[in-house]
């Protein structure tokens, strides 16, 4: 990696060299010169906010011949940030040219091959060389800026691409599970409505009711999950838990009153909707008719999510033997929250509810 000085330590090393300068023509240039000199070097401060005017104000010193670095270091400032190569070719021949006074012969002195020479190799120096550094400069730093456009230009087609794999792999899935679950499950809900019609037995038409109940409900929530795994992947947050709780049909109380009103980083916020998500998910099958709270705190930098609902207002019956439950809900949560660096606790509470806590943070 190439380190640069800043600012500060350029104007400074400037000055300093600047000053060496003049200690070395105190015995050739007149008071007027040494100040004129002096403002000049004085205003290479300001080159990088007026760079064509300091490059004015440094041509008289060229013309004396004394100094150098100061109209040097205005060119090289002129060819670094100046995009016009017509006012950086300018600029260049006034410097060419007042470099070039210092060695015309005056009225009464021939023009010798030898100080002509000189004096185009001094001012082309004086020129070309501050110009052709700045314009390299400039250059590489426009490359560097395109290398790193290029580079997210490519991070950018690759996550095109991952999304567009994920989302073809989302549609295979989806296929999958509508061909061969929703098969499967229509056929138990038909079975059950007709052992439902047939059953002489009260208790067996009820439990034949529950099963096509049941079944019902589980084509009903695969034709929703085979939606979405259709649809692109939706990156909700904190803006949308008050939808969320709104159509979650439960008397939900959500508190946000003692959360900041301030930005948390995405991944955060998206875990948060997930708990609380998955929490309101369990109260609708296990606890329907609950009253539960939603409340949004922050504890300095971290985001805390707790959820609570009390008694159902209807017993439930919990999945018998032979009936599938996964289980992996609050589980799943827990690792995503750990894997942001959090903590998450869920566990019945001493009134008989249900309370899922979690930290986040940001």
């Amino acid at each position: 990696m190439t380190r640069t000085l800043s600012p500060r330590a350029e104007n400074a090393l400037l000055l300093i060299l600047s000053a060496a300068e003049l200690l070395t023509i105190l015995t050739l240039a007149s008071p007027i010169e040494l100040g004129w000199h002096t403002a000049t070097v004085a205003a290479l401060l300001l080159r990088r906010r007026w760079p064509v005017p300091v490059l004015l104000a440094t041509l008289p010193t060229a013309f004396t011949g004394y100094l150098l670095i100061a109209p040097m270091v205005a060119l090289y400032q002129v060819a670094r940030d100046i995009r016009s190569p017509r006012t950086v070719g300018a600029c260049a021949l006034l410097i060419f040219l007042s470099g070039l006074t210092p060695w015309w012969p005056g009225p009464d002195e021939p023009l010798s091959y030898q100080d002509g020479l000189f004096g185009v190799l001094s001012a082309a120096l004086l020129s070309g060389g501050p110009m052709a550094v700045g314009r390299l400069v400039r250059t590489r730093a426009e490359l560097s800026a395109h290398l790193i456009e290029l580079a997210r230009t490519r991070g950018r087609e690759r996550q095109l691409l991952t999304e567009q794999a994920a989302a073809r792999e989302r549609a295979r899935l989806a296929r999958e599970m509508h061909d061969s679950v929703s098969h499967h499950v229509s056929l138990i809900s038909v079975q059950a409505g007709a052992w439902e019609a047939t059953a002489p037995d009260p208790h067996t038409r009820e439990a034949a009711a529950t099963i096509r109940e049941l079944g019902v409900r589980t084509l009903e929530e695969l034709r929703s999950l085979v939606g979405v795994l259709r649809s692109a992947p939706e990156r909700p947050g904190l803006a949308d838990l008050a939808a969320l709780v709104e159509t979650s049909g439960l008397a939900v109380r959500y508190d946000r009153s003692a959360l900041p009103d301030r930005a948390w980083p995405e991944p955060l916020e998206q875990a948060a909707f997930r708990i609380v998500q998955e929490a309101l998910t369990n109260v609708r099958k296990y606890a329907p008719g609950a009253e539960t709270e939603v409340r949004l705190t922050a504890q300095d930098e971290t985001l805390v999510v707790e959820i609570r609902n009390g008694r159902p207002a209807s017993p439930t019956t919990a999945p018998g033997p032979g009936l599938p439950t996964g289980g992996h809900g609050l589980l799943g949560l827990q690792e995503r929250v750990e894997l942001l660096g959090g903590q998450a606790q869920a566990g019945p509470t001493p009134e008989g509810g249900f309370r899922v806590h979690a930290t986040l943070p940001g």
